[in-house]
């Protein structure tokens, strides 16, 4: 399933990404992109996102449909369980219905970036950090799913896709040449409270 994953995404962001990137390139904002070199760096990076955006949607879904009901899955991310149960009966957990193809697919999806960024971003100032990043997050999943703490490793992955959402929309729409500011502030806004209630508040609170 994880190879299965990582060929599908690929080909996906490869045909959206030659598809968009010349509306991107049109969109731009001129005053603050005024040079062909710096519209096409942004346009690219524009593209990275957009084609990021409907991943982050569809695998929160997912991530919603198969936790909504676990018994860890406390109600301040939609469940119907409690913080307490995340660990309960470890190492024999229980089954959740769906789980491991969950996080399979999420391996799968961390894959694909990491090698994505490993073979083909070779001249991004920031490689070695993504690197580091795309690679711990990979290695993470893997070693969830490998030492049965799926509990664990869903739940993190769930709010951090749920976050990045408004994130991407920001970086997106921000740069638009037509942006409505309005529109700008409160995707700012819903990023720095999904941020914060999610990696500030939750993430100790439920997980550490």
């Amino acid at each position: 399933m994880v190879i299965l994953v990582i060929l599908l995404v690929s080909v996906y962001k490869y045909l959206a990404f030659v598809l968009l990137k010349p509306y991107f390139l049109w969109y731009l904002d001129t005053e603050r992109f005024a040079t062909d070199k710096d519209r096409e760096k942004r346009a690219v990076t524009m593209t990275k996102l957009a084609c990021d955006l409907p991943v982050y949607l569809s695998i929160t879904a997912l991530g919603f449909f198969v936790l909504k009901d676990a018994q860890f899955m406390s109600p301040a991310l939609f469940g119907k369980g409690e913080c307490k149960n995340i660990l309960m009966y470890f190492p024999n957990t229980p089954p959740t219905e769906y789980l491991s193809e969950y996080m399979l697919i999420q391996l799968g999806l961390h894959a694909q970036t990491l090698l994505a960024h490993l073979f083909i971003n070779f001249y991004d100032k920031k490689y070695y950090e993504f690197l580091l990043h795309h690679g711990m997050a990979t290695f993470l999943i893997m070693f969830s799913i490998f030492i049965n703490v799926n509990t664990i490793g869903s739940v993190v992955v769930f709010m951090h896709d749920f976050s990045d959402i408004f994130l991407v929309m920001l970086r997106i729409y921000a740069d638009f040449r037509n942006r409505y500011k309005p529109v700008v502030y409160v995707l700012f806004l819903m990023t720095a409270c999904s941020w914060f209630y999610c990696r500030i508040l939750y993430f100790p609170y439920c997980l550490i």
